[in-house]
């Protein structure tokens, strides 16, 4: 297990196609080839998470453009445990709550055992594994 301590937290932080399509590769185990620039251009915000260096962890933020955000493209590299993700949702969050404060429903797909993490931060379970904030 890391210590998610060491991580380097970055907000919009300027990123390859690469270096986003070998993350999403390496998660997910399958090649990525998605023209990230694109959908980056077109997003709310970013996060990303760097240990020595090398991009760990992202979540892209999506919204209406007052009061709806949803939480897609959510990626954490050596996250066994899947503190990592969780530590994503909880910087997605801080940031909403700090720079977009008309926003009051976050959206967010989830594996079913992120729910109880998720539910003590306001959180409700929703249908087809989307919970709300």
């Amino acid at each position: 297990m890391h210590a998610f301590d060491s991580l380097t937290w970055s907000i919009r932080e300027d990123l390859s196609d690469a270096e986003l399509q070998e993350l999403f590769s390496a998660v997910y185990k399958r090649k990525n080839d998605v023209p990230f620039h694109i959908i980056l251009a077109n997003s709310l915000t970013w996060v990303s998470a760097r240990r020595d260096r090398r991009l760990v962890g992202f979540a892209n933020l999506i919204w209406d453009g007052l009061y709806h955000a949803l939480i897609v493209d959510r990626a954490a590299r050596d996250d066994d445990s899947g503190e990592l993700r969780h530590q994503i949702v909880m910087k997605v969050l801080e940031l909403l709550k700090r720079d977009y404060p008309t926003v009051s429903k976050v959206h967010i797909e989830c594996a079913e055992e992120e729910i109880p993490q998720l539910q003590p931060h306001g959180f409700e379970r929703r249908t087809y594994g989307r919970i709300l904030y």
